[in-house]
């Protein structure tokens, strides 16, 4: 019996290029029939962050973007939080060379 999937979940990413967003990102399950049998995604709104349902929640790593996804909004925000405080200071460790201008 296939898992029952929630209808949407919070999640965010981050790459090299920084955060996707400062706040935790709502997503909505996903379903496409005609595409392939029970393909499944999460996407925001915008489809500009897209998760595969078929993996579990949490800490993934694809091609360079590492996202983090929950049931709970407050967990995603706690992950948002720490990552915006380790690129901080790993700004500060760089030095000045690399700061925006």
């Amino acid at each position: 019996m296939p898992r029952k999937l929630p209808e949407e979940i919070y999640g965010n990413a981050v790459n090299l290029k920084g955060l996707y967003s400062k706040w935790p990102v709502k997503l909505f399950l996903q379903t496409f029939d005609d595409q392939e049998p029970s393909y499944k995604r999460y996407a925001s709104i915008n489809e500009l962050l897209i998760i595969d349902a078929e993996k579990d929640l949490g800490l993934q790593e694809q091609e360079g973007v590492i996202t983090f996804t929950s049931k709970y909004e407050s967990e995603v925000r706690l992950w948002t939080e720490g990552v915006k405080s380790s690129m901080k200071i790993l700004r500060q460790w760089c030095g000045p060379e690399t700061r925006k201008k």
